[in-house]
């Protein structure tokens, strides 16, 4: 009983892995992330400047296939860094974040 307990939990969570993965692609592939480069260049802002920014716990990103993408709503000339700072600083380290964000910014929901 217990082995088909845990036999169902891992095919449930497989099947959740898959399912972020491809949601993870889409967002990738309708830019509503996109790599540092990108981000780089559409704030003018140096790659070193945002990793700093990343690492200090200042930004966040989404992982996808062993590479790391920023929220596209970042690039927005509207949007104040600051704020997104300020939400990154009270939410903490949690890896789920990231994709949080998008999916709210993609319903209609702002940080800011």
């Amino acid at each position: 009983m217990q082995s088909d307990q845990t036999s169902e939990a891992e095919s449930i969570l497989d099947g959740a892995r898959r399912r972020g993965d491809v949601i993870r692609s889409e967002l990738v592939r309708s830019r509503w992330i996109i790599p540092l480069a990108d981000l780089s260049v559409a704030l003018q802002m140096s790659a070193e400047t945002l990793n700093g920014a990343l690492q200090a716990g200042r930004l966040f990103t989404v992982e996808h296939d062993g590479h790391a993408y920023f929220p596209s709503f970042l690039s927005d000339p509207g949007l104040k860094l600051s704020q997104v700072e300020r939400v990154v600083r009270v939410l903490g380290d949690d890896e789920r974040l990231g994709e949080v964000a998008i999916l709210h910014e993609r319903e209609g929901f702002t940080l800011g």
